[in-house]
């Protein structure tokens, strides 16, 4: 057979009857037999190239033998293209003759994220055409063998996709085996023989579901579904045994999240006969038939709902069969507040006691229950009616929904016109118990834990008695964990007269009348802030009453080296004098030395020490490089020290004033010793914003008045606040009786 091939647009030259193909390099000489004499060269082809049959070959490791390339960035180019019209044709055949090491018959690849390496199109819409064929021989061989090497993420060996809702993504026509999971988005497996399942039997297939068995998925239907025809007694579409014998087990479990979902629902459709929506059966003391949980906190919520149809049917029938221990032949129970464990919305029924925990009945007809009068069932309640229990909330608890004004959930009236009698009375004997607690839980509005309300003119709206003469014991303990609140919040509402905010009182020789305490280690927290508005006020007023001893009407300690005992964040005044006081150095136990400060019309600052001139009789003093911003209107003294008893008087001057934070002092001697001191008018900030006086008028209350009447020969209703110096009146002293 001649091959002929044909070059269209190339360059060729015919020489002495042999045509040649021109390239790059040595050109290729066109050959009329067949298989002709191998050459070697290169063909640059910029058009096409038509052949029956082209064959090349490349012994190079590497090398590439065709290569085709469509560097066209749009549009459905290729970089090959081949075709086959025979019936049974290969349009594209690729073999990898070696017979050992990973070799590929047809190897593709696109590195577009979203491309594909091998894509096969069967165009067909009828018959059984293959988008892609593979096919094996061998015994341990793979017809297509997928592979993802990303060890993260969800990606696929192999994905099949179908969309015909008949079709298959993936069809097996013979066994299918997995050595991992099979997994999927809930819709199970259809089609399937109960009896067989991949040939097997199902002791062999059903060792590998895993125990516990957890199925998820968001199918509008069920998840898991059993459907039993039989008519035989005993039958069950979906059966559930727990064989413990005793414990807090479920032979069924139902939940439900939804606020108005159901945990178990049951359903028994038959008209006649005694159906059950659901039966439960427990064999355990404590166990339960049928438990359902409905977790919402709000809404309609159901733990089991059960229906039937039946003139005599059960919609929910619980059976505890044991005869002992506390055991539930239904058992309800709800999270919300405004749920209920069971809910009758017809009429309830029972033939043995109707018993609780002490929470009582809501939302019954006052005039009649169980068929009777309220003269005839209300006989049954004891006077006093006494309730014990040993549950973990209330024996007696009162729940009103009532939004008006003084509405209770709980009311005590003592009636009794004297005596030591209580409305309420609460009692606690736990080492950490409470004796009344009150709590109101709403997040916002001004509520309050315990409302204390008494309309008595010497009455107390809250009393608090520790009696206990020893421990650390509190007649009334008061806490906040807000970070604005206030653990106690006292406040006296009249307008006039000497009410208190809040009055505390200590009858110990060593206790303290208001202590506060602030903890925090760190930030400016306070152990006792006082306020007043008024302008006249005191913010925070201390009295020492005792006309004899070393008293203190406020004393304030601190302990750090930087703090202060007493500080006053503006000017400090006092109508006495101001002095320190230190321990005797000669008798410390026994007497305290007092230094009193030196007063002045102006505030003034002040600036000693000694200097001795140089051997002409100059000395520079340096004062504070801050001494300039907060003085001014300088003063100066000078002494001149000589204990050499001369007959020499020197004398000194200042020599240069203050510059620059120094002044110079000359003396009439060489090496003479100055006592120096320096006295200036206070000229900081706070002195230019607000210059002191020396003369101030008296107003408002205070006109008219003295700080010190006795020494004017006037009484104590003379003097300065004379309603504030007078000792605050107790509460009555039977108040204090238990």
């Amino acid at each position: 057979m001649t091959r002929t091939m044909l070059f269209a647009l190339a360059a060729t030259t015919t020489v002495a009857g042999t045509t040649y193909l021109y390239g790059q390099g040595t050109p290729v000489e066109l050959q009329p037999t067949t298989p002709g004499t191998q050459q070697t060269g290169n063909a640059n082809i910029s058009g096409r190239i038509i052949a029956s049959s082209v064959q090349a070959a490349d012994s190079a490791p590497t090398a590439q033998v065709i290569v085709g390339n469509a560097t066209g960035t749009t549009g459905a180019n290729f970089g090959g293209f081949f075709r086959s019209d025979s019936v049974l044709g290969r349009a594209l055949y690729g073999r990898a003759s070696a017979t050992s090491g990973t070799t590929h018959g047809v190897w593709g690849q696109s590195d577009s994220p979203g491309g594909r390496g091998v894509t096969g199109v069967a165009p067909s819409t009828t018959g059984n055409a293959t988008g892609v064929w593979g096919q094996t021989a061998s015994t341990t061989g793979r017809g297509i063998y997928g592979y993802t090497t990303s060890a993260s993420g969800v990606n696929f060996g192999v994905l099949g996709h179908t969309s015909s809702p008949e079709g298959f993504g993936v069809f097996s026509q013979g066994n299918m085996h997995a050595t991992g999971v099979i997994s999927g988005n809930g819709s199970g497996l259809t089609g399937v023989n109960a009896a067989t399942l991949g040939g097997l039997l199902p002791e062999a297939f059903l060792q590998a579901i895993p125990n516990p068995l957890t199925l998820n998925g968001n199918d509008s239907g069920h998840i898991i579904r059993g459907q039993n025809s039989s008519t035989t007694n005993g039958s069950s579409g979906l059966s559930g045994v727990s064989i413990g014998a005793n414990g807090l087990i479920y032979g069924v479990r139902g939940e439900s999240a939804s606020n108005a979902g159901r945990g178990v629902q049951g359903v028994a459709s038959a008209a006649s006969g005694i159906t059950y929506g659901v039966q439960g059966e427990s064999a355990s003391v404590s166990g339960r038939g049928v438990y359902g949980t409905a977790t919402a906190s709000s809404g309609i919520t159901v733990g089991v709902y059960g229906a039937s149809s039946s003139t005599t049917g059960r919609g929910v029938f619980g059976l505890a069969g044991e005869a002992s221990g506390v055991n539930y032949g239904v058992f309800g129970q709800t999270s919300s507040a405004q749920g209920f464990g069971v809910f009758s919305q017809g009429n309830m029924h029972a033939t043995g006691v109707i018993s609780g925990d002490g929470s009582g009945l809501t939302n019954v007809d006052a005039a009649m229950l169980g068929g009777f009068l309220p003269s005839a069932y209300l006989k049954a309640i004891p006077n006093p009616l006494m309730l014990s229990g040993t549950q973990s909330g209330a024996i007696i608890q009162g729940t009103n929904a009532s939004t008006v004004a003084n509405a209770a959930g709980v009311q005590g009236l003592s009636s009794a016109g004297t005596g030591a009698t209580y409305g309420v009375q609460g009692q606690s004997a736990s080492t950490s118990g409470r004796g009344v607690f009150g709590r109101a839980s709403a997040t916002s509005g001004t509520n309050y834990g315990v409302y204390g309300l008494s309309d008595s003119t010497a009455g107390i709206a809250v009393f608090g008695f520790a009696p206990t003469t020893t421990g650390t014991n509190f007649g009334g303990y008061f806490r906040s964990d807000s970070t604005t609140g206030r653990g106690v919040y006292g406040y006296a509402t009249a307008a006039g007269g000497e009410n208190y905010g809040g009055y505390f009182r200590s009858d110990s020789s060593q206790g303290r009348g208001v202590f506060g305490h602030a903890t925090a280690l760190t930030g400016f927290s306070e152990g006792v802030r006082g306020i007043s508005e008024s302008t006249g006020g005191v913010g925070v007023r201390g009295f020492a009453l005792a006309a004899t001893g070393n008293t203190y009407g406020v004393y304030g300690s601190g302990q750090s080296s930087t703090s202060y005992g007493v500080y006053s964040h503006g000017t400090l005044g006092a109508s006495g004098t101001k002095s320190f006081r230190i321990d005797h150095p000669f008798d410390p136990e026994g007497k305290y030395l007092l230094h009193y400060a030196a007063e002045s019309p102006t505030p003034q600052n002040f600036y000693v020490g000694n200097v001795v001139t140089d051997a002409r009789g100059y000395a520079w003093v340096e004062l504070p490089e801050y001494f300039s911003e907060i003085n001014a209107n300088y003063k100066y003294q000078l002494t001149v020290v000589d204990d050499r008893d001369s007959s020499d008087f020197v004398m000194a001057k200042i020599s240069k004033e203050i510059r620059n934070g120094r002044f110079q002092i000359r003396t009439s001697a060489p090496n003479t010793k100055v006592s120096w001191r320096i006295d200036a008018d206070r000229n900081d900030l706070y002195v230019r914003n607000r210059p002191p006086k020396d003369v101030v008028e008296k107003v408002g209350h205070e006109r008219g008045t003295y700080q010190h009447p006795e020494f004017y020969g006037f009484g104590p209703e003379r003097g300065m606040n004379y309603r504030g110096e007078q000792k605050p009146q107790d509460p009555p002293a039977t108040t204090r009786k238990r």
